[in-house]
């Protein structure tokens, strides 16, 4: 049997957010720890090809199970999920999200 590795959520915080019908953002979860990956070229070239920026890939606990239609925030800016996929072979399992920056700030937090 193969051993998992050890999973770490050391390089920050992040919040989970939906977006609403008037365009406000609605926490679905915060303060998420998570670990920075490495943005492969295969995943930033395949996400070129169909006119996405693959910005930053990272990894956070399973306490919450991100939709691709969700919106994370690390330090203030705002990134689209290009991705999300399910990490087995740690331990703790881990969600991996792509993440795209958005450049202009078309969400609004709720108040």
């Amino acid at each position: 049997m193969q051993q998992r590795k050890t999973q770490t959520f050391n390089d920050g915080i992040l919040s989970l957010n939906t977006i609403a019908e008037d365009d406000t953002i609605s926490l679905v979860q915060g303060g998420l720890r998570f670990e920075n990956r490495t943005v492969g070229s295969k995943r930033f070239f395949e996400a070129y090809e169909f006119q996405r920026r693959a910005d930053k890939v990272v990894r956070i606990p399973p306490t919450a199970e991100p939709l691709s239609n969700d919106i994370v925030i690390i330090e203030g800016t705002q990134y689209n999920i290009l991705q999300v996929q399910k990490i087995k072979d740690t331990m703790p399992e881990c969600w991996q999200l792509t993440l795209e920056e958005i450049r202009e700030r078309r969400y609004h937090d709720a108040e």
